[in-house]
């Protein structure tokens, strides 16, 4: 047998000792530092302090955050009636970084989950706690944050009121033992099943029993205190950032969606409440987002988080593009502080502009055809993605532009029926467009589907595809001289940008040496700020000189004025200066007979990379 090894006579007190107290936790002087530590904390809140000094509350211990001392721990039991009385009268409440809960007033409860509530509120009274209630303060906060316990805590606040909802009817076997004070207090059990009231419930169990259950059972709580280093913004700051990993902590079992919503973040604090459970109740929800899913019918979705969600993952493609993927590890890391300098509020003010244009036109599209542009999430989250691929907006390359938006929205929708009409034929194939669509969630497969809509767009009236070139190379530049185009004048290289001459690059213009050519850069401010085309110009100038700094030669007027006019006209709107992919699109399905039918060439596309990439 091997001898413990001696003690230290003179052992060196740990550096934790002012935040652990006194080794010895049964000592007078341990009780004496636990009791200075409670009192200096329930002087601050007095309704803590009464329940305390009434006896409807009682320590049991405290425990100090190492190594900075900025959270005091405080282990108590409290009665439940007083718990209850608190969330009542709103001296403690939920924080508005936290999810709906499912046993609010109101909320038709499911036959398991109302079941399950039950369970909890009898085992409840009967000292089977599952974990403490946690009861959070700060110097920053009115009152104190019910941050973990909201379910119970609501439902036992239900189950004392007389209310027309179902809470009280119970259709299942619930055996409910406890000590019968009218029997010399001895144990007594009774099923609960067929308890449609309140009252029911009360004469089941007795007067005498559940008053005593009523104002005697106890319930543990956490209370927890975040002491400032001072009052500034900054200490604010890491006291609701702390407060939110305590929350995910003690929440364990939160969807991973309820735990990204609890993060103290720059993204949260932009996009929670306007699209959470704390914004519907308060009628705060954005307007656009409340078109979709308003107040009347959607209680359940943002209980559930779902448009929370939904904005996150959209905000983000928004932020970083199409090649983000939207599983719920990514959206977790993008809903933590970071330094990607566009996530600022002018960024999502930017979002809640074009998510705005996003969903005026997808409800275009619903009134045309409901069953295709269904207001769900895959499908808006799919549709905001193609309109960032259609206009210019946020952190995504602009691949095609809409030119006509009334017509656009016919095209878009015929579009749609043909793609899921050659989807249908082919028994929705994996590689067809309903196939691809399924797995959208997937950057690949999002990419592949948004390919097949604009490949089909771009043969319509609406749509025109951008060439990815925007500006001529340094040679090219060179070859087409400094002769002013439209004035005649020679360029010095300060004045001279080179001007998608026939067709506007943002009306599908090609990016070559026969479409671009250099004109006065004050004369392409003045198109591009105006909109005009280079024949819409040129007349204003003809008519308006006075207007511009910049005159014609006599020679380049003369031509103007005597058939080169009309000649730019016919030129500009001439197929010979679009853009065009130099390649045919591909069919994504090979040869299928069906019905004696057969199908070549289903879904013909192009591939993301041609839209992006010049060959």
């Amino acid at each position: 047998m091997i001898p413990a090894l001696p003690k230290a006579e003179n052992p060196s007190a740990s550096p934790y000792e002012n935040l652990r107290g006194p080794d010895d936790q049964s000592s007078e002087e341990y009780f004496k530092w636990t009791l200075n530590l409670w009192k200096a904390f329930i002087d601050k809140y007095e309704f803590i302090k009464n329940a305390y000094n009434t006896g409807d509350l009682f320590l049991n211990k405290a425990y100090v955050q190492e190594p900075h001392g900025d959270q005091i721990i405080f282990k108590v039991m409290a009665k439940n009636k007083t718990i209850r009385n608190w969330f009542e009268n709103k001296i403690i409440g939920k924080s508005k970084n936290q999810r709906g809960t499912k046993t609010e007033s109101k909320v038709t409860l499911s036959d398991d989950d109302k079941k399950y509530w039950q369970e909890c509120f009898f085992d409840k009274l009967n000292g089977h706690h599952t974990d403490p209630y946690l009861l959070t303060f700060s110097p920053f906060w009115k009152n104190g944050n019910l941050s973990n316990g909201g379910h119970r805590i609501i439902l036992d606040s239900r189950m004392y009121m007389v209310e027309k909802q179902n809470i009280h009817q119970i259709d299942f076997d619930l055996k409910f033992s406890f000590l019968d004070l009218a029997n010399n207090g001895k144990v007594k059990v009774v099923n609960l099943k067929g308890c449609k009231s309140r009252a029911d419930i009360v004469q089941k169990i007795g007067v005498q029993n559940w008053e005593d259950k009523e104002e005697n059972s106890f319930h543990p709580i956490d209370l927890i205190y975040f002491k400032p280093t001072n009052m500034s913004k900054e200490s604010e700051k890491k006291i609701n950032l702390a407060h939110s990993k305590r929350f995910i902590e003690y929440n364990d079992n939160l969807e991973k969606i309820d735990k990204i919503h609890a993060i103290e973040s720059t993204v949260n604090t932009l996009i929670r409440e306007e699209s959470n459970w704390s914004g519907f109740q308060q009628r705060k929800l954005d307007p656009d987002l409340a078109r979709l899913w308003g107040y009347e019918r959607h209680k359940n979705h943002y209980m559930d988080a779902r448009p929370y969600k939904w904005t996150l993952t959209t905000f983000r493609k928004f932020i970083e593009g199409l090649d983000v993927s939207d599983d719920i590890g990514s959206l977790r890391a993008f809903a933590s502080d970071h330094i990607d300098p566009k996530v600022t509020k002018k960024g999502y003010t930017n979002y809640l502009s074009f998510r705005k244009r996003v969903i005026d036109t997808y409800r275009k599209c619903n009134k045309i055809e409901d069953k295709l542009f269904k207001i769900t999430y895959p499908y808006l989250t799919q549709f905001f993605s193609l309109m960032m691929c259609l206009t210019r907006s946020g952190n995504q390359t602009q691949v095609a532009n809409i030119i006509d938006e009334k017509q656009f929205i016919i095209d878009i929708v015929n579009t749609y029926r043909e793609l899921i009409e050659e989807s249908e034929i082919n028994n929705n194939h994996h590689g067809t467009f309903a196939g691809v669509r399924s797995y959208s969630t997937s950057p690949e497969y999002l990419q592949r589907m948004l390919a097949m809509i604009i490949t089909r767009l771009s043969t319509k009236d609406s749509v025109v595809l951008l060439d990815p070139q925007r500006t001529l190379s340094k040679n090219q530049s060179k070859l087409i001289g400094n002769i002013s185009k439209i004035t005649g004048q020679p360029l010095k290289s300060s004045d001279r940008e080179t001007d998608h001459f026939y067709r506007d690059f943002s009306k599908g213009g090609v990016t070559n040496d026969k479409n671009m050519y250099p004109i006065e850069k004050e004369l392409n401010r003045i198109k591009n700020d105006k909109g005009f085309s280079t024949s819409k110009l040129v007349e204003d100038m003809l008519s308006n000189p006075d207007e511009y700094n910049v005159t014609f030669t006599t020679e380049m007027r003369e031509q103007w004025q005597n058939g080169l006019m009309d000649e730019q006209i016919k030129l500009e709107s001439s197929d010979e200066f679009k853009y065009k992919i130099d390649k045919e699109p591909e069919p994504q399905l090979e040869n299928k007979k069906k019905n004696g039918g057969h199908f070549d060439n289903i879904h013909k596309t192009y591939e993301w990379n041609d839209f992006v990439k010049r060959k």
